[in-house]
């Protein structure tokens, strides 16, 4: 596979900068686009590091990036601050949510608004009303055709722990996915009815990191990384409210790494992912597995996207898109690449996502890459 894209930025760390990590894009009013991220501050480039949401703006099409500020900056009692979705909110307002990390081992969606795109906001508030360690990945909250907000948070149970230091000690890495929605344009959320969790017990991850897409009005499509060897998926055709069986998408095999879709704007779909697993007698490297990087699409530009099940081939609303060949966006076999931001248009799309480079870890590194439309449908 050839590489496709070209690159318009790399967030490299430096001093008193050892990460700039996960974000997400959105188009301003005055036609410039903003993408906000974790920009960590200090030694650590941890989870656990000192990070606060900052946000660069482009004013012609992505190309160039210019001088960014701080959008969020942590209170006393914050932890770190991270993985930023943004909406444009049903009145108009500039929408930013964000992983607050607090106190003991509490990690929960917070939100965000502005009425004056982004130059102020609102006081936070708290998305997910129980407190625990619910993990919501960058540029997964999303807008239903209801005008519903929904999002994915993944319920990781921790252990009581005196050494703060390392959080690792009790912290169980098996969580399950639950669901949380706004009705009312993101004054208040509430969990629904149901999660998703693994249809067998030994497992090393259970579900992370869920994402999410509308397929159709209140059809909903959940994926989850796993250290199984495939996305795992889950069906809702009420909103989110319920969830129907877990099953690997053979499609989308990998190892331990998020995957990111979403929908162009001439209706087909577009997924980011890792395609190949751990495997005996692979390098390592420092990559994790998360080397290359690849994107299929689904659907045709008239908008017509068939829905195929991955696992039986018959056509179903309750299924997941049909996806075509693959293309690479990065293939350097040394290098982990993950946590992809998407923002399409009607001519391109920009992608924003850690990037792994010598000497450095693949989350300390942030690339911007700009694909044209066209190069989706190149033979190559």
């Amino acid at each position: 596979m050839s590489v496709i894209g070209h690159e318009v930025l790399f967030l490299k760390p430096g001093p008193d900068n050892p990460r700039n990590s996960e974000g997400a894009f959105l188009r301003l009013a005055d036609g410039s686009i903003m993408y906000a991220y974790s920009r960590y501050h200090g030694n650590s480039w941890s989870d656990f590091g000192d990070a606060e949401i900052y946000a660069i703006f482009s004013r012609d099409e992505g190309e160039t990036w210019g001088e960014g500020r701080t959008l969020i900056r942590k209170n006393l009692e914050d932890t770190n601050l991270m993985s930023v979705s943004l909406l444009r909110m049903a009145n108009g307002d500039v929408g930013l949510f964000f992983l607050r990390k607090t106190g003991d081992f509490d990690c929960r969606l917070n939100f965000v608004r502005s009425s004056d795109e982004g130059n102020t906001w609102s006081e936070p508030i708290c998305c997910v009303p129980e407190p625990g360690y619910y993990v919501t990945n960058n540029d997964r909250v999303i807008m239903l055709k209801s005008g519903r907000i929904i999002f994915p948070g993944n319920y990781h149970e921790t252990l009581p722990c005196s050494d703060f230091k390392d959080p690792h000690k009790a912290f169980n890495p098996v969580s399950t996915g639950h669901f949380y929605v706004s009705d009312d344009d993101g004054k208040s959320f509430r969990k629904t009815g149901s999660f998703i969790s693994l249809p067998f017990s030994r497992t090393n991850t259970g579900l992370q990191e869920t994402g999410l897409l509308e397929l159709a009005p209140n059809v909903l499509w959940a994926w989850s990384r796993t250290c199984h060897g495939f996305q795992f998926e889950s069906f809702s055709t009420n909103g989110g409210e319920t969830w129907g069986e877990v099953n690997p998408n053979q499609f989308f095999s990998g190892p331990d790494s998020p995957m990111c879709v979403k929908r162009l704007l001439d209706g087909r779909i577009l997924a980011i992912f890792n395609p190949i697993p751990n495997y005996t007698g692979r390098e390592k490297y420092i990559s994790w597995g998360r080397t290359p990087l690849v994107c299929a699409v689904a659907g045709t530009s008239n908008g017509n996207t068939p829905l195929i099940c991955a696992t039986s081939g018959a056509s179903s609303s309750n299924s997941a898109p049909e996806f075509g060949n693959l293309k690479a966006i990065e293939d350097d076999p040394r290098y982990g690449y993950c946590y992809t931001a998407i923002h399409p248009e009607q001519d391109y799309i920009l992608l924003a996502y850690c990037c792994g480079f010598e000497g450095h870890q693949t989350l300390q590194g942030l690339k911007i890459k700009k694909i044209h439309i066209y190069e989706l449908d190149e033979e190559q």
